[in-house]
């Protein structure tokens, strides 16, 4: 299976996920960076919008208003 056709499917499921599943996925997520110290002692964040299904953290830019995403 190429690459391509992997990708596909797999945010094919990922759409399919009811969104109740994606948002506690996303709260799970945003728990453990809230607890991991190399987040926690960074200034500078990547971030995402999500798109496709995928999980929103967007929360984390009003939980962590002075660093900068």
């Amino acid at each position: 299976m190429d690459k391509k056709l992997l990708r596909k499917q797999i945010i094919e499921k990922r759409k399919q996920l009811p969104e109740e599943r994606k948002m506690v996925a996303s709260k799970k997520v945003i728990g453990k960076l809230s607890e991991d110290e190399h987040f926690l002692k960074a200034d500078y964040i990547g971030l995402f919008h999500p798109g496709k299904g995928e999980m929103n953290l967007i929360e984390l830019m009003t939980l962590y208003p002075d660093k900068i995403f």
